[in-house]
């Protein structure tokens, strides 16, 4: 088989997509939607995987590619294969996937892997759907962003899985939120928030993370997928409120999806007022109770 470097036009697409193996799957419409967002932003690479063509013309490699490159009608740089035998058809694809997980050497690995794309999404994609494999990003951009969220991470990892461990809320999810508070200043009000989902008992019933606790547990949770949306709307408006030192009685949701709170926070190593971490008991106590 021989390979070259090629520039898949919206005329050579159209023509490859005249002749679709028979066999060929389903056309996967969301794929086709994020290769058309990564060719609009620019962000479309020439990668080894080829697009392929039998020798008589059917097209058994590349089908959502050609897809996206016709409706948007931008070329983009690919690798083709004009002599792929037609007995390789069914073995195409049959690799282990990589993800980022695979790649990060910390603690926790998977949780951030996941996570790292939640990041993304609320940087680039707040408006788009998110849920447990959406929106997708290219490895590459996703190892990239794990590199840049790497000081959050390391701080609220241990913070997000013991958070998991009570309210069974997606752990990749709730490390993602602690990171965005935690990069908007916020560091010991997330080691607080966190602390006190833990030990709601050190905590009176309309303080946010023990609201919060309260309807979620993980004994209720664990065997129930949560819609990420609700998982999402939850924990930020608990967070939000406990940054800024709302109670509530109960926690209501509402449709919009809420934004992380930012601004200036208090001075680094500072609580909120009325709050002290103790050394002895590793744990941040309440004043006064």
């Amino acid at each position: 088989m021989k390979v070259a470097e090629t520039t898949l036009t919206p005329e050579l697409a159209k023509l490859l997509l005249e002749r679709v193996h028979t066999n060929q799957r389903k056309v996967l419409h969301y794929k086709v939607g994020e290769y058309c967002a990564a060719i609009r932003r620019g962000d479309w690479v020439l990668i080894p995987d080829p697009i392929m063509v039998t020798p008589d013309g059917w097209l058994i490699n590349g089908l959502h590619r050609c897809k996206a490159v016709v409706q948007t009608n931008i070329s983009i740089p690919v690798m083709i294969c004009w002599d792929a035998p037609a007995e390789i058809f069914d073995r195409i694809d049959n690799v282990l996937p990589r993800s980022t997980g695979q790649f990060v050497r910390e603690p926790n690995a998977n949780v951030r892997g996941a996570a790292t794309r939640v990041m993304l999404w609320y940087e680039r994609d707040f408006g788009a759907e998110l849920s447990g494999n959406r929106p997708h990003y290219d490895l590459h951009r996703m190892l990239q962003a794990a590199g840049d969220h790497k000081e959050a991470f390391d701080a609220c990892a241990a913070l997000a899985v013991a958070s998991y461990e009570r309210t069974g809320l997606s752990p990749s999810l709730t490390l993602a939120v602690y990171a965005i508070a935690y990069e908007n200043g916020y560091g010991p009000q997330v080691r607080e928030f966190a602390e006190e989902i833990v030990h709601p008992e050190f905590t009176e019933s309309n303080y946010p993370a023990r609201v919060l606790g309260a309807r979620y547990s993980r004994v209720a949770s664990r065997n129930s997928r949560r819609p990420y949306s609700e998982a999402w709307k939850a924990l930020v408006i608990a967070l939000n409120a406990h940054i800024l030192g709302k109670r509530m009685l109960r926690l209501t949701l509402g449709q919009t999806m809420p934004r992380v709170v930012g601004g200036l926070a208090l001075p680094k190593g500072q609580a909120k007022a009325g709050y002290g971490w103790s050394p002895t008991t590793e744990r941040w106590a309440a004043s006064g109770k």
